[in-house]
C-alpha cells in the first residue's frame, strides 16, 4: 500500500469518526436538553436548530475555522481568535463583509469577540457558495498576514 493510499484511508477514518461523534453529540444534547426542560416535544421546541453541514477552513496544514451551515444561517467559529484591531481584519475582512451586505450578498453577519479577539462570526442569508469562498479566501489572506505561516 503506497503511502498516499495510507493518507486516503486515513482520511476517510477520520471524515466518518467526526461524523459519527458529531451525530452522537448532537443526540446528547437533546437528551440534556429533554432532562433540563420538560418533555422531548418542549424540549425540540426549544433547542437550537441542527447543522445540516459542517465543514473546516484550513491553510498550509493548519485549522483556521469550522463552518456550519444550517437553513438559517453560518456560523464561523475559529480555532485561534483574530485581533479585532489589527490592520488586515479592519481593513480587508470586516469590509468584505460590509461589502457584501451592501450589495445583498450577505443579509447580515455579526461579529463574536472575546477579549478582544473575534472568535466566531455569524452570518445570515448568504446567497451563494462564491460569497462563502470569497470569506474563506479572506480568512486565509487575514491568517496569512497576521503572522501565521
Amino acid at each position: 500500500m503506497s503511502l498516499d493510499d495510507k493518507r486516503k484511508t486515513v482520511i476517510e477514518w477520520l471524515e466518518s469518526r467526526v461524523k459519527e461523534i458529531r451525530e452522537e453529540l448532537n443526540n446528547l444534547e437533546y437528551l440534556l436538553s429533554i432532562l433540563k426542560e420538560g418533555s422531548p416535544k418542549e424540549a425540540k421546541s426549544k433547542t437550537r436548530e441542527l447543522p445540516s453541514e459542517v465543514k473546516v477552513i484550513s491553510a498550509e496544514g493548519d485549522v483556521l475555522a469550522n463552518v456550519i451551515e444550517n437553513d438559517t444561517s453560518t456560523r464561523i467559529i475559529f480555532t485561534e481568535g483574530f485581533p479585532k484591531d489589527s490592520m488586515p481584519v479592519k481593513s480587508f475582512l470586516l469590509k468584505l463583509l460590509e461589502d457584501k451586505k451592501a450589495s445583498g450578498s450577505l443579509e447580515n453577519y455579526e461579529v463574536i469577540e472575546k477579549r478582544g479577539y473575534i472568535v466566531e462570526l455569524r452570518l445570515t442569508g448568504v446567497t451563494s457558495d462564491k460569497v462563502m469562498k470569497e470569506l474563506e479566501l479572506a480568512l486565509k489572506y487575514v491568517w496569512r498576514n497576521l503572522g501565521n505561516r
